[in-house]
């Protein structure tokens, strides 16, 4: 009885041990979205070429590498960056849209500000906070900080809420680049 007892004690600590070590999970591939795609091609807009995407100045480095939910790391497939995640998911939305032209005089850069994830048991939570500029010609037509955020329902098993929130996480960038395409000052900035 004493063996079965450590052994049972052993495995407990281990199993225990096993989920307290970071696991690293990526995100989905950014993709546009059909909902964007419509608000681009019902906008009229002129295309324009994608500008630097980066973190936004003072904000600490660790917010452009990942976000931690339940101890597992979630991280961009886009170079290793969230801000370039934001970039790619803009010209997925651009390109669906034929919208993209590289050689345009208007060029839509953005800053990553913000970024959080929480799969918390009971309700998960996420938000996004980006800086957006649109410069035409070297001349600034459009600067706004934008902002967006989402809850589901989250599961109390990890394996289960961990992707839960890793879906929803993703979607918060086609969420806040489609607010970007719903503002009117940036459609006007963008217009033919």
């Amino acid at each position: 009885m004493k063996r079965f007892l450590r052994l049972l004690s052993i495995t407990t600590v281990l199993a225990a041990a096993t989920q307290l070590v970071a696991c690293s999970t990526p995100m989905a591939a950014p993709s546009s979205s059909i909902e964007n795609t419509v608000k681009l091609r019902n906008a009229a807009l002129a295309p324009a070429a994608i500008g630097e995407f980066a973190l936004a100045q003072g904000t600490p480095a660790a917010k452009d590498k990942s976000v931690s939910m339940r101890g597992n790391a979630l991280v961009s497939p886009v170079g290793d960056s969230l801000s370039k995640y934001l970039e790619e998911t803009l010209r997925k939305e651009l390109q669906a849209a034929n919208l993209l032209d590289a050689n345009s005089a208007t060029q839509i850069s953005g800053f990553l500000v913000d970024s959080d994830v929480d799969a918390a048991i009971g309700t998960g939570t996420g938000h996004l906070t980006a800086r957006f500029v649109v410069k035409k010609a070297d001349s600034v037509a459009y600067d706004r900080r934008l902002s967006t955020k989402l809850e589901w329902e989250s599961s109390f098993v990890g394996l289960i809420a961990i992707p839960t929130a890793a879906q929803n996480y993703a979607f918060l960038y086609k969420k806040l680049v489609g607010t970007l395409f719903d503002d009117p000052d940036f459609r006007q900035a963008l217009a033919k």
